[in-house]
This record gives structure tokens, C-alpha cells and sequence, in this order.
């Protein structure tokens, strides 16, 4: 797996990467969380569903 970082997400869209860096907000609506992950080049918003993963990831 390839370890990126956020600003150059756009090259891996559909791929499975890694990024290293940390939480900087989370919002959460119900069973839906919105993760912002944050590195030394950037943000990413990140999206859990509740449905996607267990009851211990959620």
C-alpha cells in the first residue's frame, strides 16, 4: 500500500493508500461521522458510515 501524502490524493482516486497525520475535527450526524484528517500539506475529509464497519471501528 502506498503511503502519500494529502496533496497528491488526487493521483491514487479509486486506489487504496495510506496517510499519515491527525484528527483534527470530527462531526458526526446520526450514523454517519465526517473524519478531518490533517497532514503538514493538507486536509482530507473522511466519511464512516455506521453500516460500513463494526460496532467497535463506529
Amino acid at each position: 500500500m502506498n503511503q502519500i501524502n494529502v496533496e497528491k490524493l488526487k493521483k491514487f482516486i479509486g486506489k487504496e493508500v495510506q496517510i499519515n497525520g491527525w484528527v483534527y475535527n470530527i462531526r458526526s450526524i446520526g450514523k454517519i461521522w465526517f473524519v478531518i484528517v490533517r497532514d503538514g500539506t493538507g486536509y482530507v475529509q473522511c466519511v464512516v458510515s455506521k453500516n460500513d464497519v463494526t460496532e467497535d471501528v463506529f
